[in-house]
Parts: C-alpha cells; sequence; structure tokens
C-alpha cells in the first residue's frame, strides 16, 4: 500500500507542475478556442522540461496507455 501512496504523491505533484498548461480562463472557452488546439503542442508541452512540461511524467502516461 506504501508504493501506491507514493506513485499517487508523484503523480499529484506532476500534474500541479503542468497546471499552467491547462488552466482556461472562462472567456477563453468558446468554440473556436477549443477546437483549435493541437494535441501535438500539448505533447510537446508535456514532454519536454523546456516548455515546464514532465518528461518522466509523459513517458508514464505513455506507458499506461
Amino acid at each position: 500500500m506504501l508504493h501506491v501512496l507514493c506513485v499517487e504523491s508523484v503523480i499529484e505533484n506532476k500534474l500541479k507542475g503542468i497546471r499552467a498548461v491547462m488552466l482556461c480562463p472562462a472567456e477563453d472557452l468558446s468554440l473556436d478556442r477549443l477546437t483549435g488546439i493541437f494535441l501535438e503542442d500539448l505533447v510537446l508541452k508535456f514532454s519536454s522540461p523546456s516548455f515546464g512540461g514532465t518528461p518522466k511524467f509523459w513517458s508514464l502516461l505513455v506507458r499506461l496507455t
């Protein structure tokens, strides 16, 4: 059970680290804005440390899928 708590803690911390990338103010929620999201841009942001991403967390997500 201790391993699960450790993994949960690490994942929570990584998600907090990418919070700024994922936040979208209510005034930006429009059809154009939501359909204009490029998944490739999100992948680059999450997988690259230079964009505030978390490469190890991204690697974990890829392995889980």
